[in-house]
Protein backbone atom coordinates (compact mmCIF):
# COMPACT_ATOMS: atom_id res chain seq x y z
CA UNK A 1 0.00 0.00 0.00
CA UNK A 2 0.97 3.60 -0.37
CA UNK A 3 -0.54 6.70 1.04
CA UNK A 4 0.48 10.75 0.90
CA UNK A 5 -0.93 13.46 2.84
CA UNK A 6 -0.03 17.06 2.64
CA UNK A 7 -1.54 19.42 6.16
CA UNK A 8 -2.23 22.85 6.20
CA UNK A 9 0.15 24.36 7.88
CA UNK A 10 2.41 23.02 4.92
CA UNK A 11 4.11 19.82 6.64
CA UNK A 12 4.05 16.51 4.30
CA UNK A 13 4.10 12.70 5.24
CA UNK A 14 4.07 9.69 3.07
CA UNK A 15 4.44 5.63 3.92
CA UNK A 16 4.60 2.61 2.04
CA UNK A 17 4.52 -0.60 3.29
CA UNK A 18 3.24 -4.49 3.18
CA UNK A 19 1.44 -7.30 5.00
CA UNK A 20 1.87 -10.79 4.80
CA UNK A 21 0.39 -14.00 6.40
CA UNK A 22 -2.06 -16.73 6.69
CA UNK A 23 -6.06 -16.79 5.92
CA UNK A 24 -8.35 -19.74 5.55
CA UNK A 25 -12.42 -20.05 4.74
CA UNK A 26 -14.24 -22.78 5.72
CA UNK A 27 -18.02 -23.82 6.17
CA UNK A 28 -19.34 -25.41 9.26
CA UNK A 29 -20.52 -28.42 8.47
CA UNK A 30 -23.05 -29.06 5.76
CA UNK A 31 -25.18 -25.94 6.86
CA UNK A 32 -25.02 -22.80 5.11
CA UNK A 33 -22.70 -21.12 7.51
CA UNK A 34 -19.19 -19.86 6.59
CA UNK A 35 -16.56 -18.70 8.72
CA UNK A 36 -13.19 -17.01 7.62
CA UNK A 37 -10.45 -15.22 9.27
CA UNK A 38 -6.87 -14.04 8.35
CA UNK A 39 -3.97 -12.64 10.21
CA UNK A 40 -1.29 -10.52 8.79
CA UNK A 41 2.14 -9.02 9.94
CA UNK A 42 3.79 -6.41 8.28
CA UNK A 43 6.00 -3.33 8.51
CA UNK A 44 5.52 0.40 7.01
CA UNK A 45 8.42 2.89 5.47
CA UNK A 46 7.61 6.15 6.47
CA UNK A 47 8.74 10.00 5.21
CA UNK A 48 7.55 13.66 7.35
CA UNK A 49 8.61 16.33 5.52
CA UNK A 50 8.03 19.64 8.31
CA UNK A 51 7.15 23.30 5.79
CA UNK A 52 10.64 24.03 5.03
CA UNK A 53 12.96 21.08 6.54
CA UNK A 54 14.82 18.17 5.48
CA UNK A 55 12.78 15.07 4.71
CA UNK A 56 12.59 12.50 7.89
CA UNK A 57 12.69 8.64 7.64
CA UNK A 58 11.56 6.18 9.93
CA UNK A 59 10.00 2.85 10.79
CA UNK A 60 7.38 0.15 12.59
CA UNK A 61 5.07 -2.40 12.51
CA UNK A 62 1.88 -3.21 12.02
CA UNK A 63 -0.64 -5.81 12.78
CA UNK A 64 -3.68 -7.00 11.59
CA UNK A 65 -6.71 -9.83 12.68
CA UNK A 66 -9.86 -10.35 11.10
CA UNK A 67 -12.52 -13.04 11.52
CA UNK A 68 -15.77 -13.22 9.52
CA UNK A 69 -18.87 -15.62 10.06
CA UNK A 70 -21.81 -15.61 7.27
CA UNK A 71 -24.88 -17.82 7.50
CA UNK A 72 -27.59 -17.80 4.07
CA UNK A 73 -31.15 -18.19 4.20
CA UNK A 74 -33.63 -18.75 1.62
CA UNK A 75 -36.51 -16.68 1.19
CA UNK A 76 -39.37 -16.97 -1.74
CA UNK A 77 -38.65 -13.34 -3.23
CA UNK A 78 -34.61 -13.23 -1.85
CA UNK A 79 -31.76 -13.96 -0.23
CA UNK A 80 -30.66 -12.81 3.00
CA UNK A 81 -26.71 -13.19 4.64
CA UNK A 82 -26.66 -12.28 7.94
CA UNK A 83 -23.37 -11.90 9.53
CA UNK A 84 -20.58 -10.90 12.42
CA UNK A 85 -16.94 -9.87 12.33
CA UNK A 86 -14.32 -8.39 14.22
CA UNK A 87 -11.01 -6.89 13.25
CA UNK A 88 -8.16 -5.75 15.35
CA UNK A 89 -5.09 -3.39 13.68
CA UNK A 90 -2.17 -1.66 15.10
CA UNK A 91 0.25 0.64 13.71
CA UNK A 92 3.62 0.93 15.84
CA UNK A 93 5.77 4.10 15.08
CA UNK A 94 9.57 2.99 16.21
CA UNK A 95 11.52 5.76 17.81
CA UNK A 96 14.02 7.93 15.81
CA UNK A 97 15.63 11.13 16.13
CA UNK A 98 14.72 13.71 13.23
CA UNK A 99 16.95 15.71 10.93
CA UNK A 100 17.03 18.72 13.80
CA UNK A 101 18.62 16.39 16.54
CA UNK A 102 15.47 15.93 18.11
CA UNK A 103 14.06 12.59 19.89
CA UNK A 104 10.90 11.33 18.78
CA UNK A 105 8.99 8.59 20.74
CA UNK A 106 7.96 5.92 19.74
CA UNK A 107 3.77 5.40 19.04
CA UNK A 108 1.12 3.14 18.88
CA UNK A 109 -2.25 3.16 16.86
CA UNK A 110 -4.91 0.37 17.66
CA UNK A 111 -8.39 0.10 16.46
CA UNK A 112 -10.65 -2.91 17.14
CA UNK A 113 -13.81 -3.22 15.45
CA UNK A 114 -17.32 -5.29 15.84
CA UNK A 115 -19.86 -5.48 13.24
CA UNK A 116 -23.30 -6.56 13.11
CA UNK A 117 -25.28 -6.86 9.58
CA UNK A 118 -27.82 -8.80 7.02
CA UNK A 119 -26.88 -8.20 3.60
CA UNK A 120 -29.29 -9.50 0.77
CA UNK A 121 -29.71 -10.00 -3.16
CA UNK A 122 -32.65 -10.22 -5.27
CA UNK A 123 -32.49 -11.12 -8.90
CA UNK A 124 -34.19 -8.67 -11.23
CA UNK A 125 -36.82 -9.82 -13.99
CA UNK A 126 -33.70 -12.29 -15.13
CA UNK A 127 -30.86 -13.92 -13.14
CA UNK A 128 -28.25 -11.63 -15.25
CA UNK A 129 -29.05 -8.69 -12.57
CA UNK A 130 -29.27 -8.94 -8.88
CA UNK A 131 -30.04 -6.14 -6.38
CA UNK A 132 -27.24 -6.32 -3.43
CA UNK A 133 -27.21 -4.53 -0.44
CA UNK A 134 -26.77 -4.53 3.34
CA UNK A 135 -27.07 -2.73 6.97
CA UNK A 136 -24.55 -3.01 9.51
CA UNK A 137 -24.13 -1.74 12.93
CA UNK A 138 -20.40 -1.04 14.10
CA UNK A 139 -18.86 -0.70 17.35
CA UNK A 140 -15.46 0.30 17.51
CA UNK A 141 -12.62 1.50 19.81
CA UNK A 142 -9.66 3.50 18.51
CA UNK A 143 -6.50 4.09 20.90
CA UNK A 144 -3.08 5.92 20.49
CA UNK A 145 -0.37 7.16 22.23
CA UNK A 146 1.95 10.01 22.24
CA UNK A 147 1.13 12.43 19.63
CA UNK A 148 -1.12 10.03 17.87
CA UNK A 149 -3.73 10.64 20.88
CA UNK A 150 -4.63 14.26 19.69
CA UNK A 151 -5.20 13.39 15.88
CA UNK A 152 -6.43 10.31 15.35
CA UNK A 153 -10.05 11.64 16.74
CA UNK A 154 -12.76 9.90 19.14
CA UNK A 155 -14.50 7.85 17.14
CA UNK A 156 -15.48 5.04 19.82
CA UNK A 157 -18.66 3.58 19.75
CA UNK A 158 -21.64 2.67 17.69
CA UNK A 159 -22.46 3.93 14.02
CA UNK A 160 -24.47 2.51 10.96
CA UNK A 161 -23.43 1.21 7.35
CA UNK A 162 -25.66 0.83 4.42
CA UNK A 163 -24.43 -0.24 1.34
CA UNK A 164 -26.31 -1.24 -1.99
CA UNK A 165 -25.37 -2.21 -5.51
CA UNK A 166 -26.25 -4.15 -8.72
CA UNK A 167 -24.61 -7.22 -10.11
CA UNK A 168 -24.16 -8.87 -13.81
CA UNK A 169 -23.56 -11.62 -14.58
CA UNK A 170 -24.10 -13.52 -18.60
CA UNK A 171 -23.43 -16.80 -17.50
CA UNK A 172 -20.60 -17.34 -20.09
CA UNK A 173 -17.66 -15.88 -17.93
CA UNK A 174 -18.56 -11.85 -17.83
CA UNK A 175 -19.35 -10.79 -14.32
CA UNK A 176 -19.68 -7.03 -13.36
CA UNK A 177 -21.07 -5.18 -10.01
CA UNK A 178 -21.88 -1.12 -9.51
CA UNK A 179 -21.61 -1.05 -5.87
CA UNK A 180 -22.13 2.04 -3.29
CA UNK A 181 -21.57 2.60 0.62
CA UNK A 182 -22.84 5.35 3.38
CA UNK A 183 -20.71 4.77 6.69
CA UNK A 184 -20.96 6.91 9.82
CA UNK A 185 -24.21 7.37 10.16
CA UNK A 186 -25.31 8.19 13.68
CA UNK A 187 -21.67 9.55 14.10
CA UNK A 188 -21.07 13.66 14.14
CA UNK A 189 -17.65 13.17 13.44
CA UNK A 190 -16.80 10.47 10.95
CA UNK A 191 -18.74 10.14 7.86
CA UNK A 192 -17.44 7.84 5.01
CA UNK A 193 -19.02 7.17 1.35
CA UNK A 194 -17.29 4.69 -1.54
CA UNK A 195 -17.71 3.60 -4.81
CA UNK A 196 -17.18 1.39 -6.72
CA UNK A 197 -17.18 -0.44 -10.51
CA UNK A 198 -15.87 -3.96 -10.87
CA UNK A 199 -15.62 -6.02 -14.05
CA UNK A 200 -13.83 -9.46 -14.66
CA UNK A 201 -13.94 -12.25 -16.97
CA UNK A 202 -13.17 -16.03 -16.57
CA UNK A 203 -12.21 -18.15 -19.23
Amino acid sequence: DWAEQDFANGDKAAGKGWLVGPYFASQISEHPLFLDGRLLYGKPDNEFTPDGAATDSFDGERLLAMLNLEGRVEMEQFTMFPNISASYVRDTQDAYTDSSDVDIDSQDIEQTEVALGVDFEKPISSHDLVLVGGLSGIWSETNGDAASSSIIGNHNGWRGRVDAGVNYSNGAGLNAGLNAFVDGLGEDDLKTVGLSLAVNYQF
